[in-house]
Parts: C-alpha cells; sequence; structure tokens
C-alpha cells in the first residue's frame, strides 16, 4: 500500500499516535521534570493521552496531525542534513585537506613524475594458503 498524506495507513497511525503520545507523556510529561526537579506538566500528559487514545479508537482522525508532522519533519530534515555536513566538511574534512597540502604529504602518490615508464603499482600476490586463517 503507497501511503501518502491522504493514502496513510492505520497501522501506521496507530504507530505514531502510540510513540509521540508516549514520548510527550514519559518523556517530556515525567522524566525531564523529575530530573531536572520541575513540576510535573499536565498539558504534556493531556496531550499524550489524546493522541494515544485517539490512535487506539479512532486512528483516521490523526491523518492531517500525521501529515503535519511529516512535513514539519522534512523541513527539519532538511535544515539540519546542511547543517550537519557544512559542519562535518569545515570542521573535519578542510582542515584535514589544509594539513596535507601544507606538509606535503601524498597518501595516494599522485604526483607528476616526468622520468616514470609506468605509474602503475604491482599488486602483491597473496599465498595459496591465505584464506585459511583470515584472522
Amino acid at each position: 500500500m503507497e501511503n501518502t498524506e491522504n493514502n496513510t495507513d492505520v497501522k501506521e497511525l496507530k504507530g505514531f499516535a502510540l510513540l509521540v503520545g508516549g514520548v510527550l507523556a514519559g518523556i517530556f510529561g515525567l522524566a525531564l521534570p523529575l530530573l531536572l526537579h520541575g513540576t510535573i506538566n499536565v498539558w504534556f500528559w493531556a496531550a499524550g493521552a489524546v493522541l494515544v487514545v485517539t490512535g487506539l479508537f479512532r486512528p483516521a482522525a490523526l491523518r492531517p496531525v500525521h501529515a503535519l508532522w511529516m512535513k514539519i519533519g522534512h523541513i527539519l530534515g532538511w535544515v539540519n542534513t546542511r547543517i550537519i555536513l557544512s559542519v562535518f566538511y569545515f570542521c573535519i574534512l578542510m582542515p584535514v585537506g589544509v594539513f596535507l597540502k601544507v606538509s606535503g604529504w601524498d597518501p595516494m602518490n599522485r604526483k607528476f613524475d616526468p622520468d616514470a615508464d609506468t605509474y602503475r603499482v604491482a599488486s602483491r600476490i597473496p599465498e595459496v594458503n591465505h584464506f585459511e586463517r583470515p584472522f
């Protein structure tokens, strides 16, 4: 069955309701207030209960909520992907590349050698019994 905004199956809607409702009630309504020594927030319990009860008895009524949740998730995923990839590039890949360039180290041995007959690197021929003890 194809899962689109208009054709979300009942099992997926029930799973969405139980997961999001449980997280709202359990984590935001109970665990975080107890860990942070705050007061238990009834609003999170109420929202979680509404989602769970609706998911168990009328999951089709959650289609608009599920569609909105998925749209928000896609937007956040798009933003987070760009942020994470940008941080990875500028904090890890670029400094390593700059270091290799400055130090002159070429791990792939790509330097041009006009005196070389060939750039082929001969492969090592394995022993006949190299698969008998792989570790």
